[in-house]
């Protein structure tokens, strides 16, 4: 890597997943004392299981990925090289067992999708999680001990992962591989044609179930407003409350309890406009308030994060197949965002609950919000995602 790039460069890739890897693990170690903090309801959810295992072993990667160069042997052809063999089997183990968290990923992707398309109760979901937490943790698992016993940890250009050794022996002449023989070749089977099966897997998964959720709201609407089209009584026209919950849940937490009077003058309000027939059209072109749909957007960016994580790795490596030298900005964009999961999972984990409260008090910033559900006091109910 120094040998393409300037000393600033270098530098530059060697800080980079030292700071977002640090953020990962402040991201993932607040969603796990978020989860345990009221384990009683949220170990009911299996997306919240989930979503506890891939925090606690993204933690892992985050820190295997803020070793960045400094695990390296001393004689690797890197600046910044500050280890030793067993430091850098240390990191390589560490990478490929934090790896469990794109399975997660999948199965998280699955659970909504069972749960959303498929209806699966809570009770269902449960059989298969055994299956889940075998492949997610069994396959890094038995790849980090395998690996570690063919030697394959060793330095390879950013980190220390499944390489040759000395660097580049497999494509210099004369140079024989001391270590890691058919590095090349064991990266995609143990863990490369995954990377493939994730990034095809996870965006069918969301694409199911953003379909499904859009023709359910298709439904919804056509039902509407054949529902409106006709003549209908007063016992038969749909209140707003129940069709609209969202716009009239109640703020348990920052708002002022509504008063009798205007709760009376609402409520009148709405008699009045079931009588004239009056129909605001906005109601027409709400969105599904629902919490299918919630989950579903909960869904989608959980989806998000894992793409922008992985996407880069499979890039960067496609390049160099067809190209060689790697540009600086492909390696930083991987390096970046690599061990970024964690940080970003967080954002989407408080994002229901800083939307609840953003609602309940408008006139505030959302950096406000986000600071009320890290500090604030308690609100009934669990609206975390």
């Amino acid at each position: 890597m120094s040998e393409n790039y300037t000393e600033l460069q270098v530098l530059v890739l060697t800080i980079a997943p030292c700071i977002t890897g640090f953020l990962s693990i402040i991201g993932s170690s607040i969603i796990i004392f978020k989860i345990l903090a009221d384990r009683n309801r949220n170990m009911a959810q299996l997306h919240k299981r989930i979503l506890l295992y891939m925090s606690g072993f993204d933690i892992i990667q985050s820190i295997s990925a803020g070793m960045s160069t400094f695990a390296a042997p001393g004689d690797a052809p890197v600046m910044y090289a500050l280890g030793n063999t067993m430091s850098c089997n240390i990191q390589g183990a560490l990478t490929q067992l934090g790896f469990a968290v794109p399975f997660y990923n999948c199965a998280l992707s699955s659970t909504f999708l069972l749960r959303i398309r498929y209806n699966y109760s809570e009770v269902q979901l449960r059989k298969i999680e055994p299956l889940m937490h075998l492949i997610a943790i069994g396959w890094p698992l038995g790849s980090t001990i395998a690996a570690w016993i063919m030697t394959l940890f060793n330095f390879g250009g950013n980190r220390c992962w499944i390489n040759s050794y000395p660097f580049r022996c497999n494509e210099e002449e004369g140079n024989e591989c001391t270590r890691g023989h058919n590095a090349y070749l064991l990266r995609w089977i143990l863990i490369g044609g995954w990377y493939v099966i994730f990034l095809i897997f996870i965006p069918c998964c969301m694409l199911a179930t953003y379909l499904t959720v859009r023709n359910a709201e298709r439904k919804w609407r056509r039902r509407l407003n054949d529902n409106l089209s006709r003549n209908m009584t007063d016992e038969r026209m749909p209140s707003r409350e129940r069709l609209f919950p969202i716009r009239f849940c109640k703020c348990v937490m920052f708002s002022s309890r509504e008063s009798k009077s205007s709760r009376r003058k609402r409520r009148r309000s709405a008699r009045f406009m079931r009588r004239e027939r009056i129909i605001d059209e906005s109601w027409l072109h709400a969105p599904m308030a629902s919490r299918t749909k919630n989950t579903a957007i909960q869904a989608q960016l959980y989806s998000a994060a894992i793409f922008i994580t992985l996407i880069w790795g499979l890039i960067l490596r496609a390049y160099e197949q067809f190209h060689g030298k790697l540009p600086f900005w492909l390696v930083f964009m991987h390096t970046f965002f690599y061990p970024m999961q964690g940080f970003l999972n967080f954002f989407i984990y408080v994002r229901p609950r800083v939307v609840r409260i953003k609602r309940c008090n408008p006139r505030k910033s959302y950096f406000w919000a986000l600071k009320q559900v890290l500090y604030g006091h308690k609100q009934s109910g669990n609206h975390f995602g």
